[in-house]
């Protein structure tokens, strides 16, 4: 039979070993319950700032991923779970409050080859040794819009564009549907489309300030690229729609899948990211320059590439701030060649005859 002390009205009286007389045994006063003072199961709010604009849900810094994220084709061949892909170089908290969630570009893999090999031999090496070989070639001359077929030269670019893009498509599918994140981690974050304008404007007031810099340098005004020209000449012999649609959208898209998806994100796994943006905006500026690398001098090169490796940091400093997103520097060089397209197609010819105003702006440079 059971001795132990009886309880009776009142407060209960104190146990040894047991908890304060007015509460029953099993039952704790407030605060007290002992998983509650447990280091691990506490955490300030203020350590997840995101919480309380995501209902919440913890979101992800920039840098970080979810483990057993699963590859896109690019990433795995066969799908599998994969290590978290870090750019090297870039602190998680580098941003602070303003950090965006990483879009996971994922490694590079030999599905990247597959369009890789030969954007290089189409418009690189080939180009390159054509320019070698007719290193004295007056490209002005053959880039005359009255001379040549333009029409076909532009179904031609059409075609190379289309097939990039159907051979991207299903390599970089996953990782641009995960670039979306930088619209969607925290309400009212689709309001950063309006930075686009906004980056598009300091783009040309910095080709302004640069060129006016140049001139009042090297005695030499901003002359069109040769790049330019052959652009020019192609968006004056088709529909305004075809223009739009190949240098407004699928051009720019394709360019960066490989300058800023491959170059900065993928390669950024392996190398430093800021050294894999240096070589991005180089390249990416070169590039578009290639026959004066060839066939001009010092102060025209420098001249001529002005404006596209202003283009090139912007964008490439908008990939790695908004945390590697693809679909957001997408729509600023789309932007960007949309606003050239428009500007070239309707008002180029009329006020602007001889490209000097467009060309100090370098507003309608496609890029």
């Amino acid at each position: 039979m059971y001795a132990g002390p009886q309880y009776g009205p009142g407060p209960y009286p104190q146990q040894p070993g047991g908890f304060p007389g007015q509460y029953p045994p099993g039952q704790y006063p407030p605060g007290q319950y002992p998983s509650a003072q447990h280091p691990h199961t506490q955490r300030p709010h203020a350590q997840y700032p995101h919480d309380q604009h995501s209902g919440g849900k913890k979101e992800i810094p920039y840098g970080f991923q979810p483990k057993g994220a699963f590859a896109s084709p690019g990433d795995d061949p066969k799908g599998r779970p994969v290590k978290p892909t870090l750019a090297k170089g870039l602190p998680p908290k580098l941003f602070g409050r303003f950090a965006q969630p990483d879009s996971e570009p994922g490694r590079l893999s030999w599905w990247d080859l597959i369009p890789t090999i030969p954007y290089l031999f189409i418009f690189i090496i080939i180009p390159m040794a054509t320019m070698a070989i007719l290193g004295d070639l007056d490209a002005a001359v053959e880039l005359d819009p009255d001379q040549g077929d333009w029409g076909l030269e532009f179904g031609l670019n059409a075609v190379l564009f289309i097939a990039f893009l159907l051979a991207i498509a299903p390599i970089v599918g996953k990782s641009f549907i995960r670039s979306f994140r930088v619209f969607t981690h925290h309400a009212f974050a689709w309001l950063k489309l309006l930075a686009i304008p906004v980056l598009w404007v300091v783009t040309i007031v910095l080709n302004f300030i640069i060129n006016v810099s140049l001139l009042a340098a090297t005695g030499e005004e901003p002359e069109q690229s040769v790049n330019q020209l052959g652009v020019e000449a192609m968006i004056a012999a088709v529909p305004i729609w075809a223009a739009l649609l190949i240098f407004g959208l699928i051009g720019p898209f394709v360019e960066e899948y490989f300058f800023r998806h491959l170059l900065v994100g993928k390669l950024s796994v392996h190398l430093n990211i800021w050294v894999c943006a240096a070589i991005s905006v180089v390249v990416f500026a070169a590039i578009h320059v290639m026959t004066e690398l060839f066939t001009a001098s010092g102060v025209e090169i420098v001249i001529a590439l002005a404006g596209y490796l202003t283009m090139s940091i912007v964008f490439t400093l908008t990939y790695i701030f908004s945390g590697r997103s693809l679909v957001f520097v997408w729509l600023l060089h789309a932007f960007n060649n949309v606003v050239a397209v428009l500007l070239l197609y309707f008002f180029g010819p009329v006020l602007d005859p001889s490209g000097t105003v467009l060309s100090f702006f370098s507003a309608g440079s496609v890029a």
